[in-house]
């Protein structure tokens, strides 16, 4: 009585689609991008409000992300110099992480901001 399974626990994850390969997955896998006001066009970060798109962190996602794709979901117009300004800032750290490498991914080094640790 009352003890759960791990089905359970695994349908209680939010998961989210990646807008780029379509899979559906837990949204902590994935990046979230959001329209900034700050940057007149699409960034990342789980706590922006607003529309989010959510992104695989790998360079295959990343550079199959086109404008539709960021338009629909965020429901608002993204030009393609945006999205390859996007795309270019996050696939540099991914590029220079594999040559180098592991580290952190983006998905951690933003926990670890938030925690205080890095």
């Amino acid at each position: 009585m009352g003890r759960s399974t791990g089905a359970d626990t695994l349908a209680s994850v939010p998961r989210r689609r990646c807008v780029a390969c379509r899979s559906s997955v837990p949204g902590s896998e994935l990046l979230r991008i959001a329209w900034s006001v700050e940057v007149a066009g699409p960034a990342v970060g789980r706590t922006l409000p607003g529309r989010g798109a959510w992104v695989h962190p790998v360079s295959g996602c990343l550079q199959a992300l086109c404008p539709a794709d960021l338009a629909r979901a965020l429901r608002r117009a993204v030009t393609s110099t945006q999205v390859a300004g996007l795309v270019a800032h996050l696939v540099s750290p991914l590029v220079g992480r594999a040559e180098s490498g592991p580290a952190a991914s983006p998905l951690e080094s933003t926990a670890s901001r938030r925690s205080g640790d890095g």
